[in-house]
């Protein structure tokens, strides 16, 4: 089929089984996909709503979605890409398996993942879900249903975790020097991501989960929630900062497993007053291998005083101690390391 389909204002296209391959280009309101084999060639598609049931989207042409993308069932696949604007809604729900992501997608809207029944979301070999510096991803899935596959899942904007319990990328997860993750709730596990380079926030309650291999922070990582690296290598070469807000807050920031801060990387602290709760806190449950900086500085009004001193970190055990410390302005820091804590005194 060499020709073109212009789709009315209005109006619908619909494949519901057989095989067709389009040389020219599709284009207008609503394309719908429930069965049976679409391959996109030549000029591909341009969109305003694109409903997917069931069967395969494939070919080498490009897929543009302007407005709603909602895919339930069924396949993407080919050499083309397809991308979602920055004025259109993906919304994934899969009624009865898993949806397979077999081409190249880029998103600059808004896409929202809503998997339940153990229903997956699957990249496949050489596919990758690339999330613009514009675009917002919401995971909302119930527990079980997941993003898997051995594609790759790039983060460039804001990715959102607000399901209940536990998400899992199982896909390998990149959270660009663009991108921001924010953990809202429940428990995100990253199967297989080697580090961050981005910003990402944990909220209180709320868990970033690392399994297997190494995983080296070259970004910020902030919150009040969990950090559990147990049983594998976590290095910070960026910056770690307890408190809400990017670390703006006061807060304790909790890291489960071992501790390793690089020559480059800092541990930053707000002081708020010396009381229990006005400070930030940092506290590793194993050992924490010190080096580095650790950065304070006065916020909420705080005024400091000469002989203030601050509980900031606490570890099961400890090797080594931060190479600088920077104290707020007029002030140093005199350290004292005791079995399970670091003590901070402003001189």
């Amino acid at each position: 089929d060499s020709g073109s389909y212009s789709i009315s204002s209005g109006a619908t296209l619909q494949q519901t089984a057989g095989i067709r391959s389009v040389g020219g280009t599709v284009s207008g309101d609503t394309l719908v996909l429930a069965g049976g084999t679409l391959n996109m060639n030549g000029s591909g598609a341009k969109l305003n709503t694109l409903d997917m049931t069931g069967g395969t989207l494939g070919g080498s042409g490009n897929i543009g979605v302007n407005s709603a993308f909602n895919w339930a069932g069924g396949s993407l696949a080919g050499t083309g890409t397809l991308s979602t604007a920055n004025t259109a809604l993906a919304t994934l729900n899969p009624s009865s398996a898993n949806l397979a992501l077999n081409r190249n997608w880029t998103n600059f809207g808004q896409l929202d993942w809503q998997g339940s029944a153990n229903r997956s979301l699957v990249i496949g070999t050489g596919a990758t879900l690339t999330n613009d510096a514009l675009g917002t991803v919401v995971l909302a899935a119930a527990p079980g249903s997941n993003i898997t596959g051995t594609g790759t899942f790039q983060n460039n904007g804001t990715t959102s975790v607000d399901g209940n319990g536990i998400t899992v990328i199982g896909a390998n997860f990149n959270n660009g020097v663009t991108g921001k993750l924010n953990i809202n709730t429940g428990e995100l596990t990253l199967s297989h991501s080697t580090g961050n380079n981005g910003v990402i926030n944990i909220a209180s309650g709320a868990t970033l989960a690392r399994t297997g291999g190494s995983y080296t922070n070259f970004g910020l990582i902030a919150g009040t929630g969990t950090i559990d690296v147990t049983g594998i290598t976590f290095s910070n070469n960026g910056t770690i900062a307890p408190g809400s807000g990017g670390g703006a807050g006061i807060g304790t920031l909790t890291l489960l497993g071992n501790y390793h801060q690089g020559a480059s990387g800092v541990l930053q602290m707000g002081l708020g007053g010396t009381e229990a709760g006005q400070y930030d806190v940092f506290s590793v449950s194993g050992t924490a291998f010190l080096n580095g900086m650790l950065s304070t500085s006065a916020v909420n009004g705080y005024v400091p005083l000469g002989g203030d001193a601050f509980n900031l970190i606490s570890y099961g055990a400890r090797s080594g101690s931060f190479a600088s410390l920077v104290a707020p302005s007029g002030f140093t820091l005199m350290p004292t390391y005791s079995a399970n804590f670091g003590k901070f005194t402003l001189h």
